[in-house]
């Protein structure tokens, strides 16, 4: 009887000896051991892939980092954050080799057993079956790179990423579960054409040099989403009245969880910009600062706005750090870097308080126009999303700690980035009607 103890790469009870080779060697490079040691495994594992013990040896690879390759979608994991996390830690030929691997294992399950969001990620990182049908993707990837010891030694390094892959919030089905009646029929409560108007909206904001028309664009955009999430709420507090009881934390229209990954340089900063728009758009965040990620909880909508808006704010605001140019001190030193992380510190407060003054205004317009409607109060209805959000958010990390995002060091930097954010395309807040239902 074959078995194995936990995810550890080393920890194994299969005496089958392919199986050993790879565990071992992966849980080498997993420890960064014994390079000799770990190029002997690999000569082993080698030699074997071009002799008799070909099929064994390729079936023992394969199992092993499949079983990995499950064990990060249990914990948590999707494609493209895996992708990521893989190609930022080992480098691209070995993501290379997990989009085949992704590939190989989704696509051996039924269909509808695999939530359709995990089909869109493989797109999105561009996997695709592109090896011959009647040959084995290792082994093609073993012929484009003209060499088996190269494909195993990056597949044994893959190995010991994904069993090591710590643990994230279990936000899609696992692939091969069941998948629920929101989950099957794969709606998404922002229609396509209005997400797709409004990155086209975002990019020509972005592409812009000119302020006026990065305003106007972006002032549209801000429209759209802000009008659709008002929408969304009423909409649902109408099903909730006529259908009481029916509601959840996780249902049809409760509060979601949606990770945003953010690149290096200035980490912290970028999370406090994250934070500020999130708070202006009835959202939560929580930093895992070990993965550089930011989860992101609320309702949909809500986290459309976040993610388009944090994105857009961003190319703006790296842009506008970026033509201030280098800082030295009166010794010729270089201080660019406490210049840029004060003014994105800077620039992610100001934003912050621009959006919480449009979102009240926004508020209060649509308040006035419910009302004269005759359609029910606007702001009880946000009160019960926003207490919807945080009970989510308390259920999904249950234990957070609040962090300071730091002091700003450099005074110029600090007034440099407020000047930027108020230059910033946001726009002012939308003034049209309500929709009916």
């Amino acid at each position: 009887m074959h078995g194995t103890r936990g995810n550890d790469p080393g920890g194994t009870t299969d005496p089958t000896d392919h199986h050993r080779l790879v565990r071992e060697a992966a849980m080498l490079a997993g420890s960064r051991g014994s390079h000799r040691a770990l190029e002997r495994l690999v000569d082993d594992m080698s030699a074997r892939l071009v002799g008799a013990e070909r099929a064994p040896m390729l079936d023992a690879i394969v199992t092993v980092s499949t079983e990995g390759l499950r064990s990060c979608w249990t914990h948590g994991w999707q494609p493209e954050e895996l992708t990521r996390h893989v190609e930022r830690t080992t480098g691209a030929d070995v993501a290379a080799l997990l989009a085949d691997l992704m590939v190989d294992e989704l696509t051996g399950y039924p269909p509808a057993s695999v939530h359709p969001d995990f089909f869109d990620q493989l797109t999105a990182v561009r996997a695709t079956r592109w090896w011959p049908v009647e040959q084995h993707w290792l082994a093609a990837r073993a012929d484009a790179a003209g060499s088996w010891s190269v494909t195993v030694e990056q597949m044994v390094i893959l190995v010991a990423v994904l069993h090591l892959a710590p643990r994230l919030t279990v936000l899609l089905p696992v692939p091969g579960s069941a998948l629920p009646a929101r989950a099957a029929d794969h709606p998404h409560h922002v229609d396509a054409k209005t997400l797709r108007t409004v990155r086209q909206l975002l990019a020509k904001a972005e592409s812009t040099t000119f302020p006026a028309e990065a305003e106007t664009f972006t002032a549209a955009a801000q429209k759209l989403m802000a009008r659709h999430s008002i929408d969304q709420a009423m909409l649902a507090a109408a099903a909730a009245a006529e259908h009481p009881g029916g509601g959840a934390l996780g249902g049809a229209d409760g509060p979601l969880s949606r990770r945003l990954w953010i690149d290096t340089p200035y980490v912290r900063e970028k999370v406090a910009l994250v934070a500020q728009v999130a708070d202006a758009n009835h959202a939560r965040t929580v930093w895992q600062k070990e993965l550089d990620v930011v989860t992101v909880m609320g309702h949909e909508a809500d986290l459309d706005a976040v993610e388009l808006l944090f994105t857009s704010l961003l190319v703006q605001a790296t842009r506008a750090m970026q033509q201030e140019g280098k800082r030295v001190t009166a010794w010729g030193d270089s201080r660019t870097r406490s210049f840029r992380k004060s003014f994105l510190a800077a620039y992610a407060m100001r934003i912050g308080e621009r959006l919480q003054e449009a979102s009240r205004a926004e508020t209060e317009q649509a308040s006035d126009e419910l009302a004269r409607q005759g359609r029910g109060a606007l702001v009880p209805v946000l009160a019960a999303r926003d207490a919807a959000v945080q009970a989510y958010a308390e259920q999904e990390f249950p234990r957070v700690r609040t962090v300071s995002m730091g002091s700003t060091h450099d005074a110029e930097g600090w007034h440099r980035g407020r000047q930027a954010a108020d230059r910033a395309a946001l726009g002012a807040p939308p003034r049209r009607p309500v929709a009916r239902r």
